[in-house]
């Protein structure tokens, strides 16, 4: 007798059309994979069969279709490489999100994502530990605003933008200030685990007031004997950070780590695997998470790669390394005043 539908593909008592992959033989027992709901009875094969190719990602009107036409774009190729690995990480997040209907948001039929989907994605989505992540949620959301505005100029079937008009998440700024005593246990641990290039980049963050691309992004060339030169982002104005002991140590130190790995063609990096790249962020962001974990059972609260910088501006007895504007967020110490004479 002819077969209907997939192999796998099975009605339940509910009446719920379900396809269950079968995974192989693994320790002596038959495993399958979770139930993936393709609909609901009654439907004809045909609807069965198109739920199912939309499932295991033979469909070309799914949200992982719509992003990896963009990620194959020239507008996505001419974006800087930390975006693009930024956006990476995005996109492995996103379409592996669970949901209901179709097994994982990637496998969602993007016109079936409205504004609704968003709010609700903004509002419930959790990091690896459970916790709701609204930052974390908001930049999620605004990489798909700018793969839907690419695609719908270009396919007909993207008829809509989910992600115009609806509000992020509130971003509050930051507060943390990391004293000196829990600085001084934290980058002790760091120095001996199994990551202690972390190390290196601690102090290049609080001495030179940096952020973790422009830390990574140093090579030799900007190592000079006035200084280092930082070329800032996000519209800081660049500098060089002048010679003390202490920061003459940080760079002997990062320059000892893989001190016989090959140069690249570009240059050879500061701080760099053992190979001779840069330590690429989700490297970064798994020892830093470690890290945390440690400091954390020291009885010292978590604490953000980025207030490292915030500590090293506070510090600073000339605040620098940002604007006015942006002193506002990064000085952690409340301002000293005398009182009304």
């Amino acid at each position: 007798m002819r077969r209907k539908w997939p192999q796998y593909v099975y009605k339940t008592n509910k009446g719920y059309i379900i396809w269950r992959e079968y995974l192989g033989k693994i320790d002596g027992k038959y495993k399958f994979a979770r139930d993936v709901r393709l609909g609901k009875a009654p439907m004809s094969d045909r609807e069965v069969w198109k739920a199912y190719v939309r499932v295991t990602e033979q469909a070309t009107d799914t949200l992982g279709w719509l992003l990896g036409r963009y990620h194959e774009s020239a507008q996505y190729k001419r974006l800087s490489d930390k975006t693009k690995e930024e956006y990476e990480g995005y996109r492995i997040k996103i379409e592996n999100k669970p949901v209901k209907s179709y097994g994982t948001f990637g496998k969602t039929p993007y016109s079936l994502i409205r504004k609704t989907t968003i709010r609700l994605y903004l509002d419930s989505y959790t990091d690896k530990h459970g916790n709701w992540a609204p930052i974390a949620a908001n930049r999620h959301v605004q990489y798909l605003k700018a793969a839907y505005n690419w695609a719908g100029q270009r396919f007909d079937t993207v008829r809509n933008n989910p992600c115009e008009k609806v509000t992020l998440n509130e971003q509050k700024p930051r507060t943390r200030y990391v004293d000196d005593e829990e600085y001084t246990v934290a980058i002790t641990l760091a120095m001996d685990s199994g990551s202690p290039y972390l190390a290196a980049f601690m102090e290049l963050a609080v001495l030179c007031r940096a952020r973790r691309s422009e830390v990574s992004a140093l090579t030799l060339s900007k190592i000079t004997d006035e200084g280092i030169i930082l070329s800032r982002l996000k519209g800081s104005q660049g500098e060089v950070t002048t010679w003390t002991k202490r920061l003459e140590g940080a760079v002997s130190y990062a320059r000892s780590l893989h001190s016989s790995a090959p140069v690249p063609i570009s240059g050879q990096y500061l701080i760099h695997d053992k190979h001779g790249q840069p330590i690429k962020k989700s490297a970064f962001n798994s020892a830093w998470r470690r890290l945390m974990d440690k400091v954390e059972a020291k009885g010292i609260p978590r604490f953000t790669y980025h207030d490292l910088k915030a500590k090293g501006v506070t510090d600073h007895k000339d605040h620098a390394g940002v604007s006015e504007a942006m002193l506002k967020i990064y000085n952690r110490k409340l301002k000293r005043v005398e009182a009304t004479s």
